[in-house]
């Protein structure tokens, strides 16, 4: 998943000395140390993802990856996933969320298209009657007069 905030189903695998294939998104890399404890594959990459399946079908790579796996999954007790779930996946998880809520704002560098949305609210507004600045009215008085 392209959203998964931790991962407990990867850290479970890798408990049992299990090696996971998994995306390179969300809380996924995190947890897997790419190459040595499991495996990282770009989303949607289904050939990487047969590239790395065909990989650990040598058992002895396996066995050895599998092990990798069980000493980083120990790593991770319930504190220390909670608190990374906590302090960094759940902010990742906003953005991404108002990534695809709002078509990408409130990811970083949108903020110029704030700004340029902003303006344009202002300007807009300035058109309307009784919704203009103080500065504008000035402005536009002192040039009558």
């Amino acid at each position: 998943s392209d959203s998964e905030t931790l991962g407990f189903v990867v850290l479970e695998s890798m408990a049992s000395g299990v090696p996971v294939v998994g995306c390179k998104a969300g809380g996924i890399p995190a947890i897997i140390d790419d190459g040595k404890t499991s495996f990282l594959v770009e989303p949607g990459d289904t050939d990487g993802y047969v590239k790395r399946l065909t990989q650990l079908q040598d058992k002895d790579f396996r066995t050895e990856m599998g092990k990798a796996a069980r000493e980083e999954s120990e790593r991770w007790g319930w504190e220390a996933a909670t608190s990374v779930l906590r302090n960094v996946q759940y902010e990742k998880a906003l953005i991404n969320f108002h990534s695809r809520a709002f078509g990408g704002f409130g990811r970083p560098g949108t903020r110029n298209v704030w700004k340029l949305l902003a303006q344009r609210i202002r300007k807009i507004f300035s058109r309307l009657p009784g919704l203009r600045r103080r500065e504008e009215d000035k402005v536009a008085a002192s040039s009558k007069g």
